[in-house]
């Protein structure tokens, strides 16, 4: 599977059990066979707080998270759920640690970035996706998030939330 949506040069392994072909049971890193539940875990355990992905590690552990635990662990590929495709090399991602372990993430379409499917440019800081745990909502992280996009881009006139909004966030609940 491609690591980035616009770049097919970086693909990850994944081993996927057979008799349920949505389920991945490990990904191949460095020649070694580790499971999804060991990527998330950081090696300093005591790993705290929201960082921007900027290394190739933080790269794959926001791969796993995306697509990995929200499309296939926590149904995202379902009729309800929402499937996020890898993102592309060049934009800006976020990941938040909490306990030492990977649980959230968002992405964000900077202000003259090109649209995916149009070839114009977007006019304003986006918040394109937004990923909270299941277990962990409802425990601040998702409005911790979103504090830090609205002050990360604080001298903007206006700031974007991508359409469509899925109902559980419009609403604010816990699914």
């Amino acid at each position: 599977m491609p690591l980035y949506r616009d770049d097919d040069s970086q693909k990850m392994l994944l081993l996927v059990n057979p008799k349920k072909r949505n389920s991945v049971v490990a990904v191949s890193l460095n020649g070694r066979w580790w499971g999804v539940d060991d990527i998330l875990q950081s090696c300093v355990p005591i790993q705290e707080g929201l960082r921007q992905v900027q290394t190739c590690g933080e790269r794959i552990v926001l791969f796993v998270l995306n697509c990995l635990v929200c499309g296939f662990m926590e149904g995202g590929g379902s009729e309800n759920g929402v499937c996020f495709l890898p993102h592309p090399a060049g934009e800006l991602a976020k990941i938040l640690w909490h306990c030492g372990r990977l649980w959230h993430f968002t992405h964000t379409k900077t202000k003259g970035s090109l649209c995916d499917r149009i070839s114009q440019c977007y006019m304003l800081p986006v918040l394109d996706t937004i990923y909270v745990q299941k277990k962990w909502r409802k425990h601040g992280f998702g409005v911790t998030m979103l504090q830090d996009f609205c002050q990360m881009f604080a001298q903007e006139v206006a700031l974007g939330i991508s359409f469509p909004i899925s109902s559980d966030m419009y609403h604010g609940k816990k699914t």
